[in-house]
């Protein structure tokens, strides 16, 4: 039985095995699914892999992505939707009946071995200062950015980790604005935050209506310290606690 979730392109007669924690689509070459199309962003989408759960995010790409002829920013995919992202068309297939620990043990020891990959070829393959000044901006930056890693590793436990992680990418990201690696972890991390402030809205306000006025209110100050300020989230959750 295939235990992998796939994207088949069926007009090309290609099928994309999604075996990685986070798979990257678009033009550019250092994407997981390369597709050469003018149509298609440099760095599109993104397909996060969490648990038994696949979500399809959008990097900000110039067209947009449609699941099942809608578009959509991002969302979590269910068995057989139809992808369309520019003019590449594609099917989801989500396994089913994965044993939970043994897939989780796995992918743990998978994820530590990426991560330990990427800072080794980061390592490897960045380039050498030529001052001090230079030397010393590059260690920031690894540092930066190894310890964001860590951060969004533990994301489970508390998502203040998540918190820590954009605030050390964005630092990370200021010092080498090139760098793809980070943009790209870090517009899925912003979007994941999004999302539990979403889902912890709605929590609070289905505690609200059912009578756990106290329980609601703690939800929504979660939302606040969450969300940036300036969001509709935080407005919202704002609102709900001022006007108890």
């Amino acid at each position: 039985m295939n235990k992998k979730a796939s994207l088949q392109d069926r007009e090309n007669n290609r099928k994309h095995v999604l075996n990685k924690d986070e798979t990257g689509i678009g033009r550019e070459g250092d994407n997981d699914i390369v597709l050469e199309d003018g149509a298609v962003s440099k760095h599109h989408a993104m397909i996060l892999h969490k648990r038994h759960e696949y979500r399809l995010f959008d990097l900000k790409s110039t067209n947009g992505i449609r699941v099942n002829d809608e578009f959509v920013q991002k969302c979590v995919l269910n068995d057989g939707d139809r992808i369309e992202v520019g003019n590449t068309k594609f099917v989801f297939s989500k396994p089913a009946g994965l044993p939970g620990k043994k897939i989780l043990i796995v992918r743990m020891i998978a994820g530590f071995m990426s991560i330990a990959a990427v800072l080794i070829v980061w390592y490897v393959t960045f380039p050498k200062p030529e001052t001090n000044a230079e030397k010393e901006s590059s260690s920031e930056y690894l540092a930066l950015y190894s310890s964001g890693l860590k951060d969004y590793m533990k994301r489970e436990e508390d998502v203040k980790y998540l918190r820590d992680a954009i605030s050390k990418w964005r630092n990370a990201l200021e010092k080498k604005p090139e760098s793809v690696k980070i943009r790209k972890s870090l517009n899925v991390a912003e979007s994941e935050l999004i999302n539990k402030a979403e889902e912890l809205y709605m929590a609070g306000k289905r505690l609200y209506d059912s009578g756990n006025l106290e329980q609601a209110i703690c939800a929504w100050k979660k939302v606040r310290e969450i969300a940036g300020s300036d969001s509709d989230l935080w407005k919202k959750a704002d609102k709900g606690i001022r006007s108890r």
